[in-house]
């Protein structure tokens, strides 16, 4: 009777403590974390891939038709004769109250054909651009702009990349005849910026 009543108690002990080491459930935390994004672009127009080297050019020494046309009509706005790698300006951003600007450096002159030109008669706010493309869902344009300094476009969270509505087809230069014949160039930037 005692070996009964001893394997009894084992067994009530093993059940016991089984019982005791039972864990039915368990927990654990999940953390996210999302970046605020802000992200621009300008794309080579085939996809919202980043261009590699865009560029404008306005190269009337190598075919000076348009600027003759526009100086005989008393002043005008030229298209740019050569436009490379520069097919959209694209946003990405995950919250709202975004702009974005433009800026350039210093409009340098080099006196490349040798006639004594300083640079005078063209100024940054003769180079503007005059969207005509569609802008996304979420962006909304400034309308034109010249590259003295401006917002372009405002907007709001993005569903993936949007256009701001422009390439560089859209730039134009002003131009009425008094520009000192030589070569102009400067460097344009597109920031995107939230509070």
């Amino acid at each position: 009777m005692k070996k009964i009543f001893g394997l009894a108690m084992v067994a009530v002990m093993v059940l016991g403590l089984g019982a005791a080491f039972a864990q039915p459930a368990a927990g654990h935390d999940v953390n996210i974390r999302i970046p605020r994004l802000l992200m621009l672009r300008i794309t080579d127009g085939l996809s919202n891939n980043a261009a590699t080297s865009p560029s404008v050019e306005f190269d009337f020494q190598a075919d000076a038709t348009d600027y003759i046309a526009a100086v005989n009509a008393g002043g005008g706005t030229v298209a740019p004769t050569t436009v490379t790698d520069f097919g959209d300006v694209v946003v990405l951003a995950n919250a709202g109250g975004w702009s974005v600007g433009v800026s350039s450096g210093v409009l340098s002159f080099i006196d490349n054909l040798a006639v004594g030109g300083t640079g005078a008669g063209i100024a940054l706010t003769d180079i503007t651009v005059a969207p005509s493309g569609a802008a996304g869902a979420n962006v909304t344009p400034t309308g034109g702009f010249n590259l003295s300094g401006a917002t372009v476009a405002n907007g709001s969270k993005t569903t993936g990349w949007e256009s701001l509505g422009f390439s560089g087809g859209d730039y134009g230069l002003t131009v009425d005849g008094d520009e000192d014949p030589g070569e102009y160039s400067t460097t344009v930037t597109y920031t995107i910026t939230a509070p």
